[in-house]
Parts: structure tokens; C-alpha cells; sequence
């Protein structure tokens, strides 16, 4: 597909006066707004410091369906269109959208100096990253979790996996241990469309992850779990980052991809990030 995807957009307010940037979440793959933001408490964190939120639903994910869901054409958006639409729906939700419509990737313009402030974990970083490279004029600092240099979902064997889905063996396994932890990920939660998940990777594949080929210059906090496995290449994307706009790490210990997310250390690591 070649049009930007309509993502559906969450928007969470605090109770009281606000006292920065809105914080724009972006979630990671097979998991949703509700799952990675929302139940672990982000939301109501950044909400009890005074920040709005607004967040997104990926397609194929939480309550964006894939685009063509509704005439049996669907189809996943490549992931500069994807960076593309998590830009729309925070400024349509913001109430920014004509401030900025006219500023494409790479353009910054005079009007701000970094609408948002952006968390991404897992996939949502690797989205991210590119989203505060494509449209500085959006991003103001940077915050990614769980973030790795590499593309796990680029080298994921759709075809495999969708055999052994037909298969029906419970005990049937990808070849690879990563693409076969990331399969058991989509069908972790019952209401997951996994043959939508596995048209998101189809299209990912088409646009790999080449982080040196366009690097953020805004300030980046990376954090992960000490016993993150997809996180290993993760100082990587420090080396970059440090180079173009500075960069900070921190590692939680016992922390493993999966619970990183929970911890009070990440959110106020990232609050303070923010208000530097």
C-alpha cells in the first residue's frame, strides 16, 4: 500500500494543570495501547506528572484494524507509512494538525521545537527512532525501550510460520528460536488477529532496519532489561545516538523484554529524560 494508515489515537489528560510536553506512547509488536501502556501504568504516570498522553494503536493491533480490513483487501503498511501515520494521529489528536501538515520527513520547521515527547518499546522504537529522524519538527526528546540495532522481524519466515500454525501441533516449532519466540508473542493474547501480526512482519521485511542510515539529533535515553536477549545490540544505537544528539543508557537489573516495561525505574528515568 501507498497511503498513510489511519491509526486510531488515544488521548489521556491529567486532572491537573499540565506541566510540559504531551508524551506520545507507541507500542510494541502484538501488544496494543491497553496491554503496553495502560496496564503497566505509563498512562497514569505521566499522567500524575502533569503530562498528556497520546497514544497509538498500531495496524493489525488494539483497535486499528489492517487498512482494506472492511472490503477483504487488507494490507499492512511499510514502516515509513506507518511513521507516517503515528505523525497524523498525534497531531490530529493534539489538535496540531494544521500547524504541521506541511512539513515532510526531514523538514523541520520554525513553528516548534519538538511538539512531543516520545516513549517507544520494542518494535515502537524501532519506530520511533525513525519517527524523531523523519520529523524533527515532532519530536523533542527521545525515550526507547527494549530497543535493539538489529531487525528480528525483517528475518522472520512468514511462510514457516504460517505452516506451522496449519499444522495444528502445539508442539511444532520455527527453525529459528527468535522468530519462534516472536510467533508464540502474537498468539499470547486470544484476541490478537495473527494473521494480521503476520502481514505487519510481511510488510516490515520490505523496509529493514538500517539505523545508521538515519539517526535522531534529538537527546535519546535507551533502557532495557539486563536479561533482555533482544536487547543485546542495543549500545549500538547508543553509539549513534551519542554521536548525533547524546545518548544515555540504563540497564534494569533481573529485568527481562517482557517485564522491563513495568518498572518505576523506566518511567521516571524517562520523565526526568523529558524534563532536561
Amino acid at each position: 500500500m501507498t497511503d498513510v494508515p489511519h491509526l486510531t489515537a488515544h488521548l489521556f489528560a491529567p486532572e491537573g494543570a499540565e506541566t510540559g510536553r504531551p508524551v506520545l506512547l507507541i507500542h510494541g509488536f502484538a501488544s496494543s495501547t491497553e496491554l503496553n501502556w495502560v496496564t503497566t501504568g505509563w498512562v497514569k504516570y505521566m499522567n500524575y506528572a502533569g503530562r498528556r498522553v497520546v497514544a497509538v494503536d498500531l495496524p493489525g493491533h488494539g483497535q486499528t484494524p489492517l487498512p482494506g480490513s472492511d472490503d477483504g483487501s487488507a494490507e499492512a503498511p511499510v514502516p515509513s507509512l506507518l511513521r507516517a501515520g503515528i505523525r497524523q494521529a498525534a497531531l490530529e489528536a493534539l489538535g496540531h494538525a494544521g500547524d504541521l501538515a506541511g512539513a515532510g520527513p526531514g523538514d523541520r520547521t520554525e513553528a516548534t521545537d519538538g511538539l512531543v515527547d516520545v516513549v517507544g518499546y520494542s518494535f515502537g522504537a524501532r519506530l520511533a527512532w525513525g519517527l524523531a529522524a523523519d520529523y524533527p519538527e515532532l519530536v523533542h526528546r527521545l525515550c526507547l525501550g527494549g530497543a535493539a540495532a538489529t531487525d528480528p522481524l525483517a528475518d522472520f519466515d512468514v511462510p514457516e510460520a504460517r505452516a506451522v500454525l496449519a499444522s495444528g501441533d502445539e508442539t511444532e516449532h520455527m527453525t529459528d528460536p527468535m522468530s519462534d519466540a516472536l510467533l508464540q508473542m502474537a498468539q499470547l493474547v486470544p484476541s490478537n488477529d495473527v494473521d494480521a501480526l503476520l502481514q505487519v512482519i510481511e510488510a516490515v521485511g520490505a523496509e529493514p532496519f538500517v539505523p545508521g542510515e538515519s539517526v535522531p539529533q534529538q537527546p535519546v535515553l535507551l533502557v532495557a532489561g539486563q536479561r533482555d536477549e533482544l536487547a543485546e545490540t542495543m549500545p549500538r544505537l547508543t553509539e549513534l545516538a551519542r554521536v548525533a544528539g547524546g545518548a544515555e543508557e540504563l540497564w534494569l537489573p533481573a529485568r527481562t523484554h517482557s517485564n522491563a516495561v513495568t518498572s518505576r525505574a523506566f518511567k521516571q528515568a524517562a520523565l526526568e529524560h523529558f524534563a532536561s
